[in-house]
């Protein structure tokens, strides 16, 4: 976790409320649109894991188990990493399960990210295989990597994907090492971007990854509290946030998301919000739920945004998909 003030630990949470009260006239607001999944307490989680030893899981859109990475495809159709079942789940816009079987099923052991190409091929990282996966629409698998095919060694503990808007390239959060790795469309290495460090271009444990509408690449760089952007030719051109509880600071950030205004949305694990940032990277909104208090999350992870600029939010510990309406 990012080096937090002490204050952080008992005013983190208080600060950035006060600041959306203070500046409430001025700031966008959340609306809950829907959820997807059920939070389930100890008990009930421990009895239906031994349900499903059983008699089989139940493996349907309400019975999530830690929900990880998010993605949407051309129509909106949501496709989720279910982490602890092992498994890809894809639902339609409205949050119903689609008409296919999981994706993954008995192969993946703990999938964290996921992207879509324009021929509608998932890509899934999975953190306990070491591995990049790709199926087909199909759900079979088209391609297992474990990473690079030069010196420097295979993959550790993956967690985003992003299938390169501009040139197709497949890029991957290398997070236990600190760096990403590119592959080409085949799934040949290409090159590493970043190493272990502070300095600008450096990396510590990076997670989610996202591009702009201009092919920038933005980097989640978790416990450096802090996010990169290169270029599309990878060149380092600038970086924002913070460790610390200040609106636009992060405690551990994870998943980011970008919308067609050029829009930044990001997950906060540690403060159980997301952090918003206009195109000029000033942050424009906290929040931690539903304007309304009907939701509160909690660990949120992956999120991603939809045609009609609906965000949706992997309400990790909760189990459970949280789709907003973000009322500019």
């Amino acid at each position: 976790m990012c080096k937090l003030p002490q204050r952080c630990l008992l005013t983190g949470l208080v600060s950035l409320f006060v600041f959306s009260l203070v500046s409430a006239s001025a700031l966008p607001t959340a609306e809950l649109i829907y959820q997807v999944g059920k939070k389930e307490s100890s008990q009930a989680s421990v009895i239906g894991k031994i349900s499903d030893w059983l008699f089989g899981a139940k493996n349907n859109e309400d019975n999530f188990t830690m929900i990880s990475g998010v993605a949407v495809d051309s129509a909106d159709n949501i496709y989720l990493a279910d982490t602890e079942k092992g498994r890809i789940v894809a639902l339609n816009p409205q949050g119903k399960a689609l008409a296919r079987k999981d994706i993954g099923a008995g192969i993946l052991k703990s999938p964290l990210g996921v992207a879509l190409d324009r021929q509608g091929n998932i890509y899934v990282t999975d953190s306990a295989l070491n591995q990049l996966l790709v199926f087909n629409s199909s759900g079979d698998v088209i391609l297992a990597k474990s990473g690079a095919d030069a010196k420097g060694g295979g993959l550790l503990r993956p967690s985003g994907v992003l299938v390169d808007k501009l040139s197709g390239r497949i890029i991957v959060s290398d997070t236990g090492n600190h760096r990403l790795q590119v592959y080409d469309q085949a799934g040949k290495f290409l090159s590493f971007i970043g190493q272990a460090g502070t300095r600008e271009g450096d990396l510590n444990f990076p997670t989610f990854l996202a591009q702009d509408k201009n092919g920038n690449l933005y980097i989640v760089d978790t416990i450096n509290c802090r996010v990169q952007v290169f270029d599309p030719n990878f060149k380092f051109i600038g970086k924002f946030g913070n460790s610390g509880d200040a609106m636009g600071s992060f405690g551990r950030p994870k998943g980011i998301a970008i919308d067609s205004d050029n829009r930044i949305y990001i997950t906060d694990s540690f403060f159980n919000g997301v952090v918003v940032f206009d195109e000029a990277k000033k942050p424009v909104l906290f929040f931690s739920g539903s304007a309304d208090n009907k939701t509160s999350l909690s660990a949120p992870m992956g999120v991603a945004v939809n045609s009609r600029g609906e965000l949706i939010v992997a309400d990790s510990r909760n189990n459970r998909l949280d789709v907003f309406r973000i009322n500019w």
